[in-house]
């Protein structure tokens, strides 16, 4: 068999892909460390500007997700978050910065936008990266120090005019014309430019941030010099003025309802001869003089419109890199949501439970192939991005971000649509985000170029070089594997084990090396007919999109090869090698082609298809890990990624039995798991139970570090206890309610004295155990700020709810790792501390009982407490949780705040440790099994409790 050719175009890597094959998939699970350097691996960079935002989003409401709104308010909200991203002035030096950090900057900022909100990041896209480069590559050093602070600083905004009614994909169509006009025919008297709409064919349309937003737009138009046609270029247009109002001879219309995307206000434009000055010709290409000489650095129409569409390639990378975003998203709600929804149990197995769906096999093969190439392309998205920030707009960054472009997002479509239909009903809803992404991403699939014509542009580009390099007698670059083309013909691959590198680079350079000889005998005998070049290229287009398919399949195979190499952990390789097999084998089992033009035999074909299946088998092992690394926040989720029982359940006491039923569902499965035994316990219940069960060993390590203080802490007092137990009476005893809790008050502050000095010694204990626990990190500083904020007496029960109120923190700002909790609760200032409900055995569960079950049940198990902010610091619970109870916090703070029962029982604080929320750090203390048997038994007698 003839060797496999490296391939040195800059693109790929420098070294031949290894050929050896992968070691058999039994892969352990990955460390934390291993976790953390994957996601380093999928986020690539500015890491810290990516949390910035995230903390922005979490924190403010306005970036709360939201469904249903009207085009109007959809778009007033997405202008409203514009604002306060430009409040932090995070736009400063990235489109007027030098070098590949500041392109690296941007492009953090708007793929990170669009995790939250698609709308947001195209209209932050359009006047930042269409408009803003077009400053930037067309424009000359003078405009571009001018222009482009302003426009980081928003007293420039504007939007990006090409396409028209009548041309969309044809650019060099377009019929919107710039005509000189020398001082003599100026209606200023100063040489400058006529733009014009000839028709109504003409009008700019689809112009996102056209009707509303911008101000100014980055026109093309054909110009004429003299009565010389010159071809495409770009001018700067005013369009409408600072307040508002439109320019005159400027006529603006929206472009109305989108299936998605409805924040953005496109629109459409007419110029009825509009003059501009010289000065606003984009000119660092092209230049007229005041007396009407046109000058250029391209010698013909076409280098000129080549180079004026180059801004175009940048908005292509952003597109690729933001389908791979909506799948990680969505891929991360449906893998979780399918390790915890159940169907069917095996006949006589019924009392075991119903089996989770992740286990059929049809499931696995859905999920599994779309999870590995969201790996695949993300890896190659990333070194793309890396070639675009540091080399520019090139031929070959072109054609790759052509090719990208249009199959990254087709791939995009495919796992929305899979993800959709394996969450079932519950795909379909709003809130769960697969629906609303669905709708709001299938523009890209147009975006910047149709995708099946940017297949056809990289075929064309593609067939160019291969006809030069065919007369030169020697292959280079990314042809370089057809210099031996007769023997990669007709190499024998039936022995190549399938899950071989060897085997995936033979069938795909195959398939490459036969369509690419069959697209060029085809023209050249369509040619010697007599047949134009135009019609032969226009009769051979199916052929041509499947040639340009196999050639970009190909360049991101090797690319990904190249990636896993330089990756020193082996581990972390193996499951990435894993991930690239089962995008490969998935590329040759649904396409024909590989049969259709011999690249495999159907007895091979079986083989692929046979392994792929118990691939996905191995993979579905990892696949909870793998949606980990994505590093997606849980905010950005959906509740079917959570406990959506509990998030469906009917917000009443005689519900509260069900629930606890549920949550000890999950926590008997977890323990039949063996939860220290990685390779049989499903992640979604050991990630989650490790994150809650180590909140329980350090309240009961804290207690055990405090326990030489209880002499010093006072008891509450009778009256207290009584006065929380009437807290929720009826009106009529409203008189008795206030007498007992001025009485628990005055009793409080007694005590409060006697606390402080054991509080203080206290939260020093609580510091080290907690930084002995997890560490200097951002999870171990978080915890130790919010638990080392409590007063001793939360943990012991035998305080005032005076003494709480005034300790518990309301906001985190001392925590460098989160911003104010405060305003997460949307203004509300309630919730200084109400209920020690961590107190350890100092009471009944009935003292939690006579607490308002409406705020029990308000959200997600969260109590009014919650509130104080402390385990909010900690990122203990969601946004949604202190939403939805904030009522309860409204209505009930005033009277738990000057009362509050003695503790709770230590079944009530597994309990509701429990009903926590997942954490949004990683916790990587090991589970004992032992108590998770006690977590068990716990729930057991809380249930029995509660119910009774």
């Amino acid at each position: 068999m003839s060797p496999i050719h490296p391939i040195k175009s800059s693109l790929l890597p420098t070294q031949p892909p290894a050929t050896a094959m992968p070691a058999e998939p039994s892969l352990a699970q990955l460390d934390p460390a291993q976790r953390a350097a994957l996601n380093r691996l999928v986020v690539h960079h500015d890491a810290p500007l990516r949390q910035q935002l995230f903390d922005i989003f979490e924190s403010r409401p306005e970036f709360k997700l939201r469904y249903g709104l009207t085009k109007e308010d959809q778009r007033r909200l997405t202008r409203a978050r514009w604002d306060i991203l430009q409040e932090h002035d995070i736009f400063r030096d990235t489109i007027s910065g030098e070098g590949p950090d500041a392109i690296g900057r941007y492009d953090a900022i708007i793929e990170t936008c669009g995790m939250l909100d698609h709308s947001l990041s195209i209209l932050l896209a359009v006047n930042f990266g269409l408009f803003g480069s077009s400053i930037r590559f067309l424009g000359d050093d003078e405009q571009k120090r001018h222009l482009l602070p302003m426009l980081e600083s928003r007293k420039l905004i504007g939007c990006f005019a090409l396409t028209e009614l009548g041309h969309g994909s044809n650019a060099r169509g377009i019929l919107t014309t710039s005509t000189f006009v020398s001082a003599a025919a100026s209606p200023t008297g100063q040489p400058g430019f006529v733009v014009h709409t000839p028709s109504d064919e003409a009008q700019k349309y689809w112009i996102g941030g056209a009707f509303q937003t911008a101000r100014w737009a980055a026109v093309f138009a054909q110009l004429a010099v003299g009565g010389e046609e010159k071809g495409v270029h770009a001018f700067l247009v005013r369009i409408r003025e600072d307040d508002g109002t439109e320019r005159a001879g400027v006529t603006l219309a929206d472009c109305g309802e989108k299936e998605g995307l409805n924040g953005v206000d496109n629109g459409r434009i007419w110029f009825d001869k509009v003059f501009i000055p010289l000065s606003q010709l984009l000119r660092r290409d092209n230049q007229v003089s005041p007396d009407g000489t046109y000058t250029s650095r391209y010698a013909t129409a076409d280098e000129r419109f080549a180079a004026a569409m180059g801004g175009l390639t940048g908005g292509r990378v952003f597109l690729a890199n933001s389908s791979i975003n909506q799948s990680k998203i969505a891929l991360a709600i449906a893998i979780r949501y399918s390790f915890s929804r159940r169907a069917f149990a095996p006949p006589g197995e019924e009392d075991r439970g119903e089996v989770p769906i992740i286990e059929y096999q049809s499931h696995q093969v859905r999920l599994m192939p779309h999870l590995a190439t969201t790996y695949v392309n993300q890896m190659v998205a990333n070194r793309l991005k890396t070639e675009w920030r540091t080399s520019g707009a090139g031929k070959e960054v072109h054609v790759w971000s052509s090719g990208f472009k249009a199959l990254m997002t087709w791939n995009m479509a495919d796992v929305l649509q899979e993800c959709r239909e394996a969450c079932g009903g519950q795909g379909y809803k709003s809130e769960n985000r697969i629906g609303p992404l669905k709708s709001e991403h299938d523009v890209q699939l147009t975006f910047e170029g149709d995708n099946h014509i940017l297949l056809n542009v990289v075929s064309k580009i593609l067939l160019t070089d291969y006809a030069k390099q065919f007369r030169a007698g020697r292959f280079r670059s990314s042809l370089e594997f057809l210099n031996d083309a007769d023997g990669l013909l007709t190499c024998d691959t039936s022995a190549l084990p399938v899950r071989s590198r060897n085997f995936t680079h033979s069938v795909f350079r195959r398939r490459e090396a036969r369509l690419l000889r069959d697209l060029g005998q085809r023209i050249m005998r369509q040619r010697k007919d007599g047949v134009s070049m135009y019609n032969a290229f226009v009769s051979t287009q199916s052929l041509s999109e499947d040639l340009a398919r196999a050639h970009v399949e190909r360049l991101v195979f090797e690319v990904f090869c190249g990636v896993v190499d330089t990756v020193e952990d082996p581990g972390l390789r193996d499951l990435l090698d894993l991930c690239g097999t089962v995008h490969a084998l998935k590329r040759v089992d649904e396409q024909a082609v590989f049969v259709r033009n011999e690249c495999l035999s159907p007895k091979k074909a079986r083989e692929v298809h046979e392994e792929l299946i118990r691939l996905c088998a191995v993979m579905k092992e990892h696949s909870l890990e793998l949606v980990e690394c994505f590093g997606i926040p849980d905010f950005l989720l959906a509740p079917i990624a959570f406990d959506w029982v509990d998030h469906n359940a009917a917000r009443g006491s005689s519900n509260r039995a069900h629930r606890g039923r549920t949550t000890r569902f999950y926590i008997t499965q977890a323990s039949r798991a063996q939860v220290n035994n990685a390779e049989n316990t499903p992640l979604c219940f050991l990630t989650t139970l490790k994150k809650k069960q180590l909140i329980f060993e350090l309240i009961t390590a804290f207690t055990n570090t405090s326990r030489f203080h209880q002499a010093s802490t006072k008891p509450l007092p009778a009256a207290t206890t009584a006065a929380a137990t009437t807290t929720l009476v009826p009106s009529s005893a409203a008189t008795a309610s206030r007498r007992a809790t001025a009485t628990a008050t005055a009793a409080a502050a007694a005590s409060t004295t006697a606390t402080s000095t054991a509080t203080t010694k206290w939260r020093a204990a609580a510091t080290t155990a907690t930084a002995a626990k997890l560490g200097s990190g951002v999870a171990g500083r978080s915890l130790t700020l919010a638990l080392a904020s409590l007063p001793l007496p939360f943990f012991l029960g035998g305080s005032s709810s005076s003494s709480l109120s005034s300790s518990l923190p309301l906001s985190s700002s001392s925590s460098p790792e989160r911003s104010s909790s405060s305003s997460l609760l949307s203004g509300s200032t309630a919730g200084a501390g109400a209920l020690p409900f961590f107190a350890v055995g100092a009471s009944s569960s009935s003292s939690l009982d006579s607490s308002s079950s409406s705020s029990l049940d308000s959200g997600a198990g969260a109590l009014p407490i919650f509130a104080a902010g402390a385990f909010f610091a900690a990122g203990a619970f969601s946004s949604s949780s202190l939403d939805s109870s904030s009522s309860s916090l409204d209505s009930s703070s005033s009277s738990l705040d000057s009362s509050s029962s003695s503790s709770s029982s230590f079944a009530t604080t597994v309990s509701l440790i429990s009903s926590m929320k997942p954490f949004s750090f990683f916790f990587d203390a090991p589970f004992p099994t032992a108590t998770s048997s006690l977590l068990s038994s716990s729930l057991d007698s809380s249930s029995s409790s509660s119910s009774s």
